[in-house]
């Protein structure tokens, strides 16, 4: 499957090119697994870049790895070995203590463009806008769209949109 194919080429891509770093974007218990297990093999530091599903434990709302024992096994294996381990939040750093108290956890919020992102010209219609590739009953409340549409009740001069594919 996928997953042997892409083992595959990390075991090569580590034998052949010995990086000085491997940078993992999520925890996640597969394929993060996958590739903490074979950087440790190959003698090859790696850094976790986390603070998504892949840390979180949110039982209530039937959302994030860390929920289920396996996974956060699995997750917590790859925090354990990294060699630093960057929270997108403050929040986020707290999920990934929670899972592994020993992590290097440092809080490296994503950088924002802030020439793009500037204030725009106020005769633009207010709009809120949120991006989600699912949207069903169960990523309404996992991704705070429920909440969402309760603002949208209290706040009718605004102009909310939310896209997605709706299942």
């Amino acid at each position: 499957g996928p997953r042997l194919a892409f083992a595959a080429r990390l075991s090569v891509t580590l034998a052949r090119r010995r990086p000085a770093l491997v940078v993992l974007w999520f925890a996640s218990p597969t394929y993060g697994v996958l590739t903490a297990l074979q950087c440790r093999a190959a003698a090859v530091p790696w850094l976790v870049v986390a603070g998504g599903a892949d840390v979180a434990n949110r039982p209530g709302i039937g959302f994030g790895d860390a929920r289920r024992t396996w996974r956060r096994r699995g997750v917590s294996l790859v925090l354990e070995g990294a060699r630093d381990v960057w929270a997108f939040s403050v929040a986020a750093a707290a999920e990934i203590r929670a899972i592994s108290p020993s992590a290097a956890v440092r809080v490296v919020p994503p950088v924002v463009d802030t020439p793009f992102f500037r204030r725009q010209d106020s005769a633009r219609e207010p709009l809120v806008l949120s991006a989600c590739a699912r949207v069903a009953p169960l990523t309404l409340r996992q991704k705070g769209i429920d909440r969402l549409m309760a603002v949208a009740r209290i706040r009718p001069a605004l102009a909310f949109v939310v896209v997605g594919q709706v299942e």
